[in-house]
Parts: structure tokens; C-alpha cells; sequence
């Protein structure tokens, strides 16, 4: 299972960000890469989305988070990501990538950060949390 990853590439976010006060007046677009694990493997999913983590909702839970306020550091606005896809989703590893065009003579500068379930976790000792309908991380 280790080699089966959902991923989401180049996800188009908006954020006001950057250390200036004038660099956070007007939202910029920052790109996203997420790649996830699930506990199941693929083939024990037998085509059912409610088996999976679906990637829609995550994407649409990165556009929500990101919008909401504002980050001076892209490190912080990464880690936040990472941490709050754990806490909304029963994902069993995520890697997060956040790409900021910010010098003109680079192609653009990134974060990375990566959570991992602990064993505790894995085992049902803490769970997700749970969303608007109750269900966690659907």
C-alpha cells in the first residue's frame, strides 16, 4: 500500500499572504500539490466512492481553509494545510506542497510538509473529525 497515492496536482488556490501588509491587500494564486494515502488498498475499494477519500472534498477543504485569513509565511499556511486534512480526513499519510510565484526570476518558491498518522491513531484510539453531517471525513 505504500506505493498507492491519490494526488492532486496543481490545485489553484486564492490567499492573501506575504510578510508586506501590501502583499496581503489583494488575494494572489498559489498552487497546491497534495498526494494522500488511504488505509485501504485500491483494490479492496471495489469501485465504491464512500470507500475512498474523495478528492473533490479535499480539494474543495483547501480552497475553503486557504481563503479564510491571512498568512505572512508560506511555511505556516502549508503546515496548516497538512495538519487540518489529518484532522478532516481519515487519510493514513499526506505530503503537501505549496508554490508561491513571488521573484520574478524564479519559477516560484515552495513548502513542503508532510503528516503521518501515528499508531495510536491507526488503531481508533482518536479519531476524525467529524464533518457538517456527522460523518467523518467523507
Amino acid at each position: 500500500m505504500d506505493s498507492e497515492w491519490i494526488e492532486i496536482k496543481e490545485l489553484a488556490v486564492k490567499a492573501r499572504i506575504g510578510v508586506p501588509d501590501a502583499e496581503r491587500r489583494a488575494p494572489q494564486e498559489l498552487r497546491v500539490d497534495v498526494r494522500y494515502q488511504i488505509d485501504s488498498s485500491f483494490r479492496d475499494l471495489t469501485d465504491r466512492l464512500d470507500a475512498t477519500i474523495d478528492y473533490s472534498a479535499v480539494a474543495k477543504e483547501i480552497e475553503k481553509l486557504v481563503g479564510q485569513t491571512e498568512y505572512r509565511l508560506v511555511e505556516t499556511l502549508v503546515a496548516e494545510i497538512a495538519d487540518h486534512l489529518m484532522k478532516r480526513f481519515p487519510m493514513r499519510k499526506v505530503e503537501v506542497e505549496l508554490k508561491k510565484f513571488a521573484l520574478p526570476e524564479a519559477g516560484y518558491v515552495s513548502a513542503r510538509s508532510a503528516r503521518e498518522r501515528s499508531a495510536r491513531e491507526k488503531l481508533g484510539e482518536t479519531k476524525p473529525e467529524p464533518d457538517d453531517d456527522g460523518k467523518a471525513g467523507s
